[in-house]
């Protein structure tokens, strides 16, 4: 395929009323916000001067692909000029466009910006996405990616019947902060502190912090408490006891004999719950944190939007295509993140517009 397609104009197509030109003619935000900064650490002027495309451009093109499901090829032979006035190509000659081979898009985003850019995307959009809600339910929880029969690197998981994998979500409310793709089998509850270090520079004021039960061991609860300082409710598993060892007495105690330390026994409990954290105590601070669930008559109902979050993961999977079918095992990842920052892309355009639901999919259709 040459280097270059020239686009003919089509005035009998108007596509100013289908939904990924609604999405393109939004984005325009993009050209004077922080993702533009992202773009320029990632790619330094002196770096991209011949490149005949710019970053800005090509990233639009990946979160088009996205939002219309389609390969590279079918993308670049069927932008429309509306579209290619919104991503920023080079109008050639009146009605035709510079517009890039399926190759260029895919090095783009498969070498150049890679997994790493894109997870340095999302936190961007994660940061912008905090500043504008202020204020919202955090819900950790993972989602199954489904795989083919016949993907000899994915794993049968029994709970679902299927091959498959996860990505392990932090919601801040509707919108979906950060995200971490793994094996089809692996532990939920391993991946609760990694996500807690991938969103806390963004800054998310959270009212709550909910988790089912797949979550409920010692060392989440106090992880959790201590990053952000609220207590995570997590389900019970059905064997959960109150335990002793998380009583406030004990508490003292051990704050008591880990006086050589700095242990100080009349310092706020909060105080003392982040000094045995710091001390490799956070078995006990996380026995003391499940005891405060135990403990809360209105746990049930507090808890109560946990389940909110399949209604995202499910308008999330049916606006990007979230499946790896297809794809090389070892770009897996890569094209996964991909996916969820597009998606991030179309949520914060809807904040953007000043949606009050912004995972409103009627005006995309």
């Amino acid at each position: 395929m040459s280097e270059e397609l020239a686009l003919q104009e089509d005035t009998g197509n108007d596509s100013s009323s289908t939904g990924y030109d609604l999405l393109l003619s939004h984005l325009s935000w993009i050209d004077t916000s922080p993702i533009l900064w992202v773009l320029y650490e990632l790619f330094p002027p002196d770096k991209v001067k011949r490149w005949v495309y710019s970053p800005l451009s090509l990233l639009k093109l990946a979160i088009l692909q996205d939002k219309k499901g389609v390969s590279y090829r079918t993308l670049v032979s069927t932008l429309t000029p509306e579209e290619c006035v919104a991503i920023g190509l080079k109008e050639i000659t009146s009605g035709q466009f510079r517009i890039p081979c399926a190759s260029t898009v895919h090095d783009f985003v498969r070498n150049r910006l890679s997994t790493d850019g894109f997870e340095a995307l999302m936190l961007t959009l994660g940061k912008m996405a905090c500043k504008q809600i202020r204020g919202a339910t955090g819900i950790i929880d993972s989602t199954p990616i489904p795989a083919a029969i016949h993907d000899s690197f994915a794993e049968f998981n029994k709970h679902y019947g299927q091959k498959m994998y996860k990505l392990h979500i932090f919601h801040y409310g509707p919108f979906p902060l950060g995200a971490i793709f793994s094996d089809g089998c692996d532990y939920d509850g391993h991946f609760a502190s990694d996500l807690a270090d991938l969103v806390f520079p963004m800054a998310p004021v959270l009212k709550k912090l909910l988790l089912d039960g797949g979550y409920d061991s010692f060392d989440v609860h106090a992880y959790l408490w201590y990053k952000f300082k609220t207590i995570p409710l997590i389900a019970f598993r059905e064997n959960a006891v109150f335990n002793f060892e998380g009583t406030e007495m004990r508490i003292n105690h051990r704050v008591n004999k880990l006086w050589e330390q700095g242990g100080d026994v009349h310092a706020p409990l909060s105080e003392k719950l982040e000094f045995l954290c710091q001390q490799g105590r956070e078995e006990q601070v996380g026995a003391y944190i499940r005891n405060q669930n135990l403990l809360n008559q209105k746990f049930e109902e507090e808890s109560k939007e946990r389940s909110s979050c399949e209604r995202t993961h499910s308008h999330m999977k049916a606006t990007c295509n979230f499946t790896v079918h297809g794809i090389r095992n070892e770009s897996k990842k890569l094209y996964m993140i991909k996916r969820f920052v597009s998606y991030q892309f179309i949520l914060f355009t809807n904040i953007m517009r000043g949606m009050a639901n912004i995972q409103c999919s009627s005006c995309y259709i």
